[in-house]
C-alpha cells in the first residue's frame, strides 16, 4: 500500500478496532497507575508503546511524501500518538454515546486532516 490516504484509513480502522476492545481496561490502568509504582510502569510502558507506533506510521507516510508541508516527522508522531490513546474513544463512545462508525469516521478525518496534505 502506498497511498497516504489509505494508509491514514486503515490505520484508523485498525487503532478503532483495537479501541473498542481495550479502552474501558486502558481506564482502569490509566487511574490505577497514580496508586501503584507497578501499574505506573506499565502506564509508561504503554505509552511509549502507543509512542513507538505513532512514530512508526508517521515514518511511513513521511516515505511516501504524504506528510503535510511543514509538519516535522516528531509532530506527525506526537499527532498520531495523540489520537490512538484509547481515552478518545471511551470518552466519546462509552461516555458520550457515539457508535463505532461514528468514532471511526471521526478518527479518519482528523488524522487525514492533521497529517497529509490537502
Amino acid at each position: 500500500m502506498t497511498d497516504p490516504a489509505e494508509i491514514v484509513a486503515d490505520y484508523a480502522r485498525i487503532i478503532a478496532t483495537a479501541m473498542q476492545r481495550v479502552s474501558a481496561i486502558y481506564e482502569v490502568v490509566r487511574y490505577a497507575a497514580g496508586c501503584d509504582p507497578e501499574v505506573g510502569q506499565l502506564w509508561q510502558q504503554i505509552s511509549q508503546e502507543r509512542l513507538t507506533g505513532a512514530e512508526r506510521i508517521a515514518a511511513l507516510l513521511d516515505e511516501r511524501d504524504g506528510l503535510r508541508d511543514g509538519l516535522s516527522l516528531d509532530h506527525a508522531g506526537d499527532i498520531i500518538w495523540i489520537y490512538n490513546d484509547p481515552a478518545l474513544h471511551y470518552a466519546l463512545v462509552h461516555a458520550r454515546g457515539w457508535n463505532q462508525d461514528q468514532f471511526l469516521d471521526w478518527l479518519t478525518d482528523n488524522l487525514h486532516h492533521h497529517l497529509l496534505d490537502r
